[in-house]
């Protein structure tokens, strides 16, 4: 049993790191989409009044996007920061309860093994007595068998100082 619950703490850390990995895939897609969504939208925008601005509002306009986008990755990336600490912090939780349970579990079994350790004593010293007592019951029975032996010449001895056939 014991040999079983490191594998199972095994394929929970597995599955968290899973899960993990599709909660940053899912952001990151939900992000993308919202991005690409945004980028369409101002694109559209911006095409329709392309003709109308000059180069350096066009250059103002470009700075101003990359600004944003370089705020927005960096607020993502600390977004995600934080939500990777939130699950490392989990995981260290999970960890130590796990390894709680495992704790209490393995006493348990240690436990159920003196048990059954002290039960097969006892059933070898049963077996012992339960042995002895059949050797002493033969040679019981040995004895008796030369009594009777014993009894049944001394009968022929009697009958034959009596005198009977």
């Amino acid at each position: 049993m014991s040999d079983e619950a490191p594998g199972w703490a095994g394929q929970m850390e597995g599955r968290l790191q899973a899960s993990l990995g599709l909660v940053r895939s899912d952001v990151t897609e939900q992000l993308e989409t919202r991005l690409q969504d945004s980028f369409g939208h101002m694109e559209g925008r911006l095409q329709a009044s392309l003709g109308l601005l000059r180069s350096d509002v066009m250059e103002h306009v470009e700075s101003r996007l990359q600004a944003g986008i370089g705020q927005l990755e960096s607020r993502l990336q600390a977004g995600l920061g934080q939500l990777e600490s939130r699950i490392q912090a989990s995981f260290g939780v999970l960890r130590s309860d796990v390894m709680e349970r495992i704790d209490r579990l393995q006493n348990v079994v240690t436990l159920i093994r003196d048990d059954v350790a002290v039960n097969f004593g006892s059933s070898s010293a049963v077996k012992l007595a339960n042995d002895n007592t059949r050797e002493e019951l033969r040679a019981l029975g040995d004895v008796v068998s030369a009594m009777h032996r014993q009894i049944q010449r001394l009968q022929t001895d009697v009958r034959e100082l009596r005198g009977e056939p």
